[in-house]
């Protein structure tokens, strides 16, 4: 197997008008446990991870090369600018789960649909067999049985994220990407849900990302770490690294921006590092 999940080499992502949104992103992504991306808003967390698997607004354009890694096979997510159709992937080898779960979700089905439809579509699973195994990660991710005839719009959002956590996982999804999933959260909420995804990740083999500008979050549960700055890359390597031991001014900046230490962001040009 690869060691490698992600390799990004002199990615660039434009707007419909041409400006640079990311620039010159380079890095190597292993399979080592949970992966973060951090940054304030605007930084271009969320573009960065739904490009990593393709996934992207319409009128963006790139340039660079993007590849995945599943066991021995190697996927060009971009190559040479030219981005794939990853549709036949999506689900199957990674999944991104965007920070306002409700609308990745269908009003009109069911939390149990939400969960068994994609298993028979996509895994092609009987009805039968798709009941059983969303069934069995409801229970997992503590979601309990009276969720299963409730609508999104019943549920809370934590409940949003735990919901789609266990489509993700039901379909044995090998790589998940979760954006913000810790807004709107309590501490203790936020704690038990990473807990389970901890959970999901040993019992099915699973990678994980998650996007957030919560540093703690990252410090305590993410062994590698990129940090992002008006669409730059401010630094890449192990959390202790980047977060603890050598901290560059940016992400200095980051810590003492946190709620507890006053929430005042220096304003950093891209240009610093």
């Amino acid at each position: 197997m690869s060691e490698l999940l992600f390799k990004i080499r002199d990615l660039n992502i434009y707007n419909k008008n041409g400006k640079a949104l990311l620039e010159n992103i380079n890095f190597d992504i292993s399979r080592t446990g949970i992966f973060a991306i951090l940054g304030e808003t605007g930084s271009g967390k969320t573009l960065l991870s739904r490009g990593l698997i393709g996934f992207m607004p319409q009128g963006i354009s790139a340039s660079g090369n993007i590849f995945f890694y599943d066991e021995q096979k190697e996927y060009k997510i971009l190559d040479n600018g030219k981005f794939a159709d990853t549709t036949p992937l999506r689900g199957k080898l990674f999944m991104w789960i965007p920070q306002a779960c409700a609308g990745a979700l269908n009003p009109r089905i069911n939390c149990l649909g939400q969960i068994t439809l994609p298993l028979q579509k996509i895994c092609k699973l009987s009805k039968k067999e798709a009941a059983e195994r969303a069934e069995e990660m409801l229970e997992i991710l503590e979601l309990g049985s009276n969720i299963k005839a409730m609508y999104p719009h019943e549920i809370s959002g934590g409940m949003k994220v735990r919901l789609m956590l266990a489509t993700a996982t039901a379909m044995r999804t090998k790589t998940l990407i979760l954006d913000e999933l810790s807004k709107g959260l309590d501490e203790n909420r936020c704690k038990k849900l990473m807990e389970l995804i901890g959970k999901c990740r040993q019992e099915y083999k699973m990678q994980i990302g998650i996007i957030t500008h919560q540093l703690n979050l990252a410090a305590e549960y993410a062994n590698q770490v990129l940090v992002l700055h008006k669409g730059k890359m401010i630094d890449f390597g192990s959390t202790k690294e980047v977060l603890i031991n050598n901290r560059k001014p940016y992400v200095e900046a980051l810590w003492k921006a946190l709620p507890e230490n006053g929430m005042e962001l220096v304003d950093y040009g891209s240009d610093r590092t």
